[in-house]
């Protein structure tokens, strides 16, 4: 049998179907699954410090639960169980608990240099944006120049302490793909 691939994104999903076939193919056990996990959790510089999270696997379905200090070491395992080749889907149950919590304003304060202190420094334009802060959960809706800056921005503002979760609704400006 001969594929014809003729694109990059093409070959892009072929190759990921025959990653994803590969795994099943071969059987990749939850045992590998747990190792492998584990040692990209090890190596992550942001998930060194002391965190109680549990990682439990089932027919390739992982499940995070425990604590953490920062929202970014929460998305951090989660990042790194999805990414890992054989599972099929990751349930993030960790909990984020600061060790010195901020107080709200405190933390919208921080929320703001850092969206305002980002979009100054590294994409040269000006913002506006609306940002709330309730127990720890900050929402922002903004107009911002591209989708991939609604990601830069959560994991930026998940490294505040205190942050639990984060939420933005954005709006990319039209034209600027």
């Amino acid at each position: 049998m001969q594929i014809r691939v003729d694109s990059p994104s093409r070959r892009l999903m072929v190759f990921a179907l025959l990653v994803m076939l590969s795994a099943h193919t071969y059987g990749i056990s939850d045992n590998e699954l747990m190792s492998w996990i584990e040692s990209k959790s090890a190596g992550s510089p942001l998930l060194m410090a002391d965190n109680k999270v549990r990682v439990d696997i089932n027919d390739g379905r992982v499940t995070l639960s425990g604590q953490v200090r920062l929202l970014a070491q929460s998305l951090e395992f989660e990042r790194i169980a999805g990414n890992t080749l054989g599972v099929k889907a990751v349930a993030n149950r960790i909990r984020v608990v600061p060790e010195s919590p901020l107080s709200d304003s405190e933390i919208e304060h921080q929320v703001r240099y850092v969206m305002f202190d980002t979009y100054r420094r590294f994409w040269h334009h000006e913002m506006s944006a609306l940002i709330t802060v309730d127990d720890g959960q900050v929402s922002i809706v903004a107009d911002l120049r591209h989708p991939r800056d609604l990601e830069t921005l959560k994991y930026r503002l998940a490294k505040i302490e205190g942050v639990t979760k984060v939420a933005i609704n954005a709006e990319a400006a039209t034209g600027y793909f």
